[in-house]
């Protein structure tokens, strides 16, 4: 009993840091006053805290909220022009989605 308890409480820190990263990102994307200079490194680096978020949302088995996850990377990858991030990054989310929803997963697959 007691291993489920901390492995309760490790998914929820998991999953409160996901999303601490996930309000990191978007704020890379809303940018400010300056992000019309930053070009695509802000979408470069938004892609890497949505992954970083996603694995940890996958860690703690949120898998909506990993998979939402990778559809901002596919979001951003096709701002920075990169066909193949996005698709990859769509595939991986419709991967997650099976696990609660192939009609979700569906979707996501044909926009791949």
């Amino acid at each position: 009993s007691f291993g489920s308890l901390e492995e309760g409480r490790w998914g929820i820190a998991m999953a409160n840091g996901a999303r601490s990263l996930v309000r990191q990102a978007d704020a890379k994307l809303k940018g400010g006053f300056l992000s019309c200079f930053a070009g695509s490194r802000r979408f470069e680096e938004a892609i890497e805290l949505y992954q970083q978020a996603a694995n940890q949302f996958k860690l703690s088995k949120e898998w909506q909220e990993a998979a939402n996850c990778y559809t901002q990377c596919a979001y951003c990858a096709q701002k920075t022009g990169d066909a193949a991030a996005e698709a990859d990054s769509l595939q991986e989310a419709g991967n997650i989605l099976k696990k609660i929803s192939s009609s979700q997963a569906i979707e996501v697959y044909e926009q791949a």
